[in-house]
């Protein structure tokens, strides 16, 4: 009979917790060509940019026909232009990055809940709902380790989803103290640190919850 128990313990084990969690992984895959891609039109872009600025200069020495200036100006100009509309595809890809990890740490965390909880938790749909029942477990979640990545994940994606500037809650993250927006290099830096200690958070939640089993 002890032997029944501990087996089925270890299924349980099997089943709730997650031991290496990657969370972010299938959507960073997908990704990737598409950042290779677009750094690579911007690379051109600059290029571009940097010999048109060399003609008009050029121009201006040889005193060229003011026609020539202008259809210079104007090339530059688009050229400026295709330049943001690129480095704001590289912000939305930053973005939804994020959107898809903290989407992600959702629904693993609804997953072990019904793993563990079935009966307990199909009805509880709600996020807040969610963490209330955990308490009732006795089980704090600010202190399981990548608490506070998580949460200033959540802050972020909260922001990302109700403006476009960001707020001040956002702005005290380190990686956005000097920004007014998600852009592509703090979206990345932030990503790069707090992915790590999200999965880290999803595993120390299912260790928790497996415990509370017991």
């Amino acid at each position: 009979m002890q032997d029944i128990d501990a087996f089925l313990k270890e299924l349980k084990r099997v089943v709730v917790v997650r031991s290496h969690a990657e969370l972010g992984r299938p959507y960073e895959t997908a990704i990737m060509p598409a950042i290779k891609k677009l750094k690579a039109e911007i690379q051109k872009q600059y290029i571009a940019e940097e010999m048109l600025a060399k003609k008009r200069e050029q121009a201006i020495i040889n005193t060229a026909p003011p026609e020539v200036l202008q259809d210079l100006d104007e090339f530059l100009g688009d050229c400026s232009d295709n330049h943001i509309f690129l480095q704001q595809q590289m912000a939305v890809i930053a973005e939804m990055r994020l959107v898809y990890l903290y989407k992600s740490y959702e629904i693993e965390l609804k997953k072990i809940l019904l793993d563990a909880y079935p009966a307990e938790v199909a009805a509880l749909e709600a996020l807040e709902e969610q963490i209330n029942f955990l308490r009732l477990k006795r089980i704090n979640l600010k202190k399981i380790p990548g608490y506070r990545a998580t949460n200033e994940l959540r802050i972020i994606v909260n922001n990302i989803k109700h403006a476009t500037k960001l707020n001040a809650r956002a702005k005290a993250i380190p990686e956005f103290q000097t920004s007014e927006a998600v852009v592509y290099q703090n979206g990345t830096d932030f990503y790069k640190r707090i992915e790590p200690l999200v999965n880290q958070y999803i595993e120390g939640i299912s260790e928790k919850v497996f415990n509370s089993l017991s």
